[in-house]
C-alpha cells in the first residue's frame, strides 16, 4: 500500500505568496487548502472563485476544506464548487479555536455524532461522484468519545479520516498516548486514516507510520520549520530545514518583488518570517528592525 502524505490545511499560514513559493519549489504532493467558513449565508460564486485561485496549485490534486454546521449550506457549497472543477472535499471537525468552538463548527462538533453523519450523508448523497474526506481529534473532551466519532461515518464512503491524536480540550499540548489513541482510530475505521500531531522530521513521520498502522501521515506545524519535509518524506532530498528555510524564504523574496502587486507587503514578509524561523531567531529580529525595507536589506539580514 502506498503510503499517503498530506499538507495539513493551515489557516492563516497558506497565503497566496506561500502556495505560489510551494508551487514553484514543488514542496507539496497535493494540496488541502485551509477552512472555508461556511456559515448561513452561502459565499457568492464570485468570491470562493476569487478565495479559490491562489491556492490552486498546477498539476496537483486538490481537495476544498469545508467548516461549518449547517448540512444544507455546506451540502450546496459543494455543489457550487463542483461544477467549477472541485472533485475532493474534507470536512473540519477538529479545529480548536476557541471562537470556531463558540460557532457551533470545527472541534464543537465532535460533541455530536449524529449532525456530523447528517452533513457527510447530504453530501454524498446529492453530490455523489465527489471524494469525501474528514478532519478529526479523538474526542472533545476525552479520547474516550473516538468509537461513537468514528461510527458516525460507517458507510458513507470516505475517502481518509485524517486523525489527530489530541483532544479539542487538549489543545496542542503533549500527551503521552498519542500513538496508542491513532492505533485504536485504525482499528475502528473503515477507511483509511491518516496521522496527525507532532509530527517534525522525518523520524516522527517514521514513527507514526510503523507503530500506529496509518495509512500515511499530514504534517501542519512542521511544515513551517521544514518547508521540504513533505519532499524529504517521499523522495530522497539532502536539504536541512536550515538550509530549506533559505531557499523558501529567498524564493517568496524573488517572487514578491517580481510581483509587488500580487506580493510585496511588509506585514506579508514579516509573517511568512515568522512562520518560517519565529519571532525569538535572529533572522526575524533583524528583518522586523530594517529602517529601509528593501529586497537587497533583508536578504542580508537573514543570513
Amino acid at each position: 500500500m502506498k503510503v499517503r502524505i498530506l499538507p495539513g490545511p493551515m489557516e492563516g499560514v497558506m497565503s497566496p505568496l506561500f502556495c505560489a513559493v510551494a508551487a514553484q519549489l514543488d514542496l507539496l504532493p497535493e494540496m488541502i487548502t485551509p477552512f472555508l467558513r461556511i456559515s448561513q449565508d452561502l459565499p457568492r460564486i464570485g468570491k470562493m472563485r476569487k478565495w479559490l485561485k491562489p491556492l490552486t496549485i498546477p498539476n496537483k490534486p486538490l481537495t476544498v476544506q469545508l467548516m461549518g454546521d449547517d448540512p444544507i449550506n455546506l451540502q450546496r457549497t459543494v455543489q457550487l464548487l463542483h461544477k467549477e472543477g472541485v472533485k475532493s472535499f474534507n470536512l473540519n471537525f477538529a479545529c480548536p479555536s476557541s471562537k470556531v468552538l463558540r460557532s457551533g463548527a470545527g472541534g464543537a462538533l465532535l460533541k455530536n455524532p449524529e449532525l456530523m453523519r447528517r452533513i457527510i450523508s447530504g453530501i454524498r448523497e446529492n453530490v455523489p461522484e465527489v471524494l469525501l474526506s474528514v478532519k478529526l481529534r479523538v474526542g472533545f473532551a476525552s479520547a474516550d468519545e473516538l468509537p461513537s466519532i468514528v461510527a458516525a461515518f460507517d458507510d458513507l464512503n470516505l475517502d481518509f479520516m485524517a486523525v489527530h491524536f489530541r483532544t479539542v480540550d487538549e489543545g496542542y499540548r503533549r500527551v503521552s498516548d498519542g500513538l496508542e489513541r491513532l492505533k485504536r482510530a485504525v482499528e475502528l475505521s473503515s477507511v483509511p486514516v491518516i496521522g496527525n500531531g507532532d509530527i517534525l522530521t522525518p523520524d516522527d513521520a517514521s514513527w507514526m507510520l510503523g507503530n500506529s498502522g496509518c495509512a500515511g501521515v499530514m504534517c501542519a506545524r512542521g511544515l513551517l520549520r521544514d518547508p521540504f519535509l513533505l519532499k524529504r518524506l517521499s523522495e530522497k532530498v539532502d536539504i536541512t530545514p536550515a538550509a530549506g528555510r533559505l531557499i523558501f524564504y529567498n524564493r517568496a523574496l524573488d517572487l514578491a518583488s517580481s510581483y509587488p502587486e500580487l506580493y510585496w507587503s511588509k506585514p506579508q514578509l514579516l509573517e511568512m518570517a515568522r512562520f518560517v524561523w519565529g519571532t525569538s531567531s535572529k533572522q526575524f529580529q533583524r528583518i522586523v528592525k530594517l529602517d529601509n525595507f528593501s529586497v537587497e536589506n533583508i536578504r542580508k539580514s537573514i543570513l
